[in-house]
């Protein structure tokens, strides 16, 4: 930052000059890399990729900065690598041929394909929900879903290369910003999921100030320099998420059936943040899990929240059969009343008159109902009626 950069001076042995050979940084985030090759003539000949050059005009389009390197099988050649970035730098100069980036590539393409797939069928199926359902819960589920996949594929490299390879400033700028919409969206979530509106007013206008302040927030870090992007992100995240987690805590302490199992769902994923967050902050160095931890914690955490929505959505729904069916219901049973059973009857008494049908009627009386709530619970008495009316 502030015109600083880190130069470095590398020198590649002889090597294979029958395939390609590039450096390799495996950091989608950097801002720009400079290599400087020398020629017969004694010049130095730059090529530069990075988030803030246009990823379609790099040497090589790719998901990070690969840049092309001649080498000789007789002697060593010299090289210049200038890295600019606005804070720590701590990603390996990775020396690599063409047959081992199809082979990673390969592995890679493997994982994010997972990913990407899970999280596209979690969308569908929160839209198509949402809309059958008429549940909310599913939207704002769809909403955190597709903002988690472009945070993903802007985080890994996958948007830069496919979505804006052309759009620099955005590329640059959207693994700052998206992350910080991410986390608003859930803050809904959270809400509409433990029903909080019902449970506390207070709440959750607590948690919808903290979503809008995010959005806000995200003009001011498009905005910033730098350097105090980076303060603002953790700092809304930190804030938000901890936020978010205590509001679905105390729901579930207050009797929410879903919050606890809300909060197992979505444990891999924060745990999973925590290693690109560390990787940010400078607190570790660039590996396999800051670029991937975060999708692993997401993979997992998808179906389990899909299941607890699913399971939601069938309470509601038996809810709301039995408070509309009251008048024609035994709510404790969900058989119909004596007064909609006389009506059934005589209907049928009619019937058989009016066809000439030779109709009987069985009375089944459980005797030792009382004897069965005495032995077993009261769970076993109220449920014996049931299995006998499913039985005939």
């Amino acid at each position: 930052a502030g015109g600083k950069a880190l130069w470095i001076r590398f020198t590649v042995p002889p090597a294979p000059d029958k395939e390609r050979w590039y450096l390799e940084i495996p950091y989608s985030g950097v801002n720009r890399a400079t290599l400087y090759t020398p020629d017969s003539a004694g010049q130095w000949i730059a090529q530069s990729a990075g988030d803030t050059l246009p990823v379609a005009s790099w040497p090589v389009p790719n998901r990070h900065p690969l840049l092309p390197i001649e080498v000789s099988a007789e002697e060593p050649r010299t090289y210049l690598l200038r890295v600019e970035n606005p804070h720590s730098f701590s990603a390996p100069l990775q020396f690599v041929s063409e047959a081992y980036l199809s082979r990673s590539g390969q592995q890679t393409s493997l994982i994010l394909g997972t990913y990407f797939g899970l999280a596209g069928l979690a969308l569908v199926l929160a839209l198509l929900s949402a809309v059958s359902l008429r549940d909310s819960a599913y939207a704002y589920y769809g909403l955190c879903v597709a903002l988690m996949g472009l945070t993903q594929a802007s985080l890994t490299g996958i948007a830069g290369l496919h979505l804006w390879p052309n759009l620099p400033w955005w590329n640059d700028t959207a693994p700052r910003v998206l992350p910080v919409l991410t986390v608003a969206s859930l803050l809904w979530f959270f809400s509409a999921v433990v029903s909080l509106p019902e449970r506390s007013r207070l709440l959750h206008r607590l948690l919808a100030a903290m979503a809008g302040l995010g959005v806000l927030l995200t003009v001011a870090i498009a905005l910033a320099e730098p350097a105090l992007r980076l303060l603002l992100l953790i700092a809304y995240i930190v804030a938000a998420i901890g936020a978010g987690a205590a509001a679905v805590a105390w729901a579930a302490w207050r009797g929410d059936r879903y919050g606890a199992w809300l909060l197992a769902g979505l444990a891999p994923v924060i745990a999973g943040s925590m290693f690109p967050l560390a990787r940010t902050w400078g607190l570790i160095p660039v590996s396999f899990w800051t670029t991937h931890a975060m999708q692993l914690g997401i993979a997992i955490e998808l179906p389990v929240v899909l299941v607890l929505l699913m399971l939601r959505s069938q309470q509601r729904r038996e809810h709301n059969r039995r408070i509309q069916g009251m008048d024609r219901l035994d709510p404790a049973t969900g058989l119909i009343n004596g007064l909609v059973f006389a009506e059934r009857l005589s209907r049928m008494v009619a019937r058989s008159q009016r066809l000439k049908h030779h109709s009987a009627v069985l009375l089944v009386d459980i005797v030792n109902i009382e004897q069965i709530r005495r032995d077993y619970d009261r769970r076993s008495a109220e449920e014996l009626p049931l299995r006998v009316a499913g039985r005939l």
